[in-house]
């Protein structure tokens, strides 16, 4: 907010919204289920979020822009503290799925910017989908004499399947150009020059640790 204030001053504009309270409006939508029996556990949720404010904005300028996001959730836990003599083991499966869009039409800097370069501000419209799954085991080895020995190996994926994005700052994929700065947001979906390209990535850990028992030596 200062930032931008202070390039109204450099330039003579007052294209900046501040000072001005932050922007912290939201419609929220949370759904929860929790269930157990025995060494099992599941639980689902949802979290919708609608007419989200930007705070303090994204590039630290205020804005009344708005934005939406869903995230569901799930995970199974298994968990047997005696599953076999001397193993306290923890089997979990989990999956997350996101989505968050900025409507077209929304800025990150506001009109006016640095000097009237941007007429129309620095705009900014997205969607960005992905999903994350993991799987965990992981078990506690109590066998030793004041020692337990906890091993463990995770399995995580994750992928953006979805990304969109148009902007008016950058380069124009279709002449290799730098984007004029009075120009409408152009289209960088599936280009090189997109924010956030599509892509998937995956990663194996395996973890081991020996901690001091001390519960039994007094």
């Amino acid at each position: 907010m200062r930032i931008f204030t202070a390039y109204d001053k450099i330039f003579g504009t007052k294209a900046s919204l501040a000072p001005a309270p932050v922007n912290l409006q939201r419609r929220n939508l949370d759904a929860r289920l929790d269930i157990s029996r025995e060494h099992l556990r599941l639980r689902v949720g949802y979290q919708g979020r609608r007419n989200l404010g930007f705070g303090a904005g994204i590039a630290g300028v205020l804005n009344f822009n708005r934005y939406s996001e869903d995230r569901t959730n799930a995970d199974l836990t298994y968990h047997n503290p005696k599953l076999i003599k001397n193993w306290d083991v923890t089997a979990n499966a989990s999956f997350l799925n996101t989505q968050s869009r900025l409507p077209k039409g929304s800025w990150i800097l506001p009109p006016g910017a640095f000097g009237g370069s941007y007429p129309k501000g620095v705009l900014e419209s997205s969607t960005i989908f992905e999903h994350h799954t993991r799987l965990n085991l992981s078990g506690f080895y109590s066998g030793f004499k004041q020692h337990t020995l906890r091993l463990g190996i995770g399995y995580y994926y994750g992928d953006l399947y979805k990304s969109t994005e148009q902007t008016n700052i950058g380069i124009n994929p279709a002449t290799g150009l730098p984007i004029p700065p009075d120009s409408d947001a152009v289209d960088l979906t599936d280009t090189p020059y997109i924010a956030m390209p599509e892509k998937a990535r995956n990663n194996l850990g395996i973890h081991t640790q020996l901690g001091i028992d001390n519960r039994n030596s007094l």
